[in-house]
């Protein structure tokens, strides 16, 4: 099971349980978060993009790790999550701390450039 993913001041904890039904081997993660500055009227998206790889040899294992750590104050606020897991070339799962979000926030910063 892909566990939903935790968030803390600095990013997001990533938690990853590998179901019976999966593959074995070895999957590659692609992840993207969107933190909102937002100072007096001016308002401002930012995407923190990384990945990371994990072997996942037998049903059940579990795998954690942190995204890359980015300071926070009180003018941010993160928006959410989206992490992409593939087997391969092939997408396993996407999962989006909320529906459509990757869509919504990637024409916002596309539009303040």
């Amino acid at each position: 099971m892909f566990r939903p993913l935790t968030s803390h001041k600095e990013g997001y904890e990533i938690s990853i349980t590998k179901p019976d039904k999966e593959p074995s081997g070895t999957f590659s993660c692609d992840y993207v978060f969107y933190v909102r500055l937002k100072i007096d009227s001016e308002t401002e998206y930012a995407a923190h993009k990384g990945s990371f790889r994990l072997n996942f040899p037998e049903d059940g294992e579990e795998f954690t790790t942190n995204t890359d750590y980015t300071a926070m104050n009180e003018y941010q606020r993160m928006m959410g999550m989206v992490l992409r897991i593939k087997h391969g070339e092939e997408v396993v799962r996407t999962i989006e701390t909320k529906v459509g979000l990757a869509d919504s926030l990637d024409r916002k910063i596309k539009n303040q450039k």
